[in-house]
């Protein structure tokens, strides 16, 4: 079997939160766009046009703004939207 074949069936789980965040990013971008603007006040009103719920978008930005590597950026996106989909799981923890 050629390598090629097995290597794209498998999800690293840093991948699969990437898709799950992605998801969740962009179909509430409306809603969570104040979010966003709360968690890192540095990223401008034209930033988060820009940004319109991708996560690519989203990590350039930080990027930019705050002068994070590329994996600081995801650390933090990770660990605001962990925290963010618990509490929205879970309101009473507010």
């Amino acid at each position: 079997m050629p390598l090629a074949a097995s290597s794209g069936v498998r999800t690293k789980p840093k991948e699969a939160i990437h898709v799950k965040n992605q998801d969740v990013l962009a179909g509430k971008w409306k809603q969570m766009r104040g979010q966003v603007k709360q968690w890192w006040g540095k990223l401008t009103d034209d930033d988060l046009d820009r940004i319109d719920g991708g996560m690519d978008k989203l990590a350039g930005a930080l990027q930019q703004r705050y002068g994070w590597e590329r994996d600081q950026a995801e650390r933090e996106m990770k660990k605001r939207f962990e925290s963010y989909d618990q509490e929205t799981r879970n309101p009473a923890r507010r």
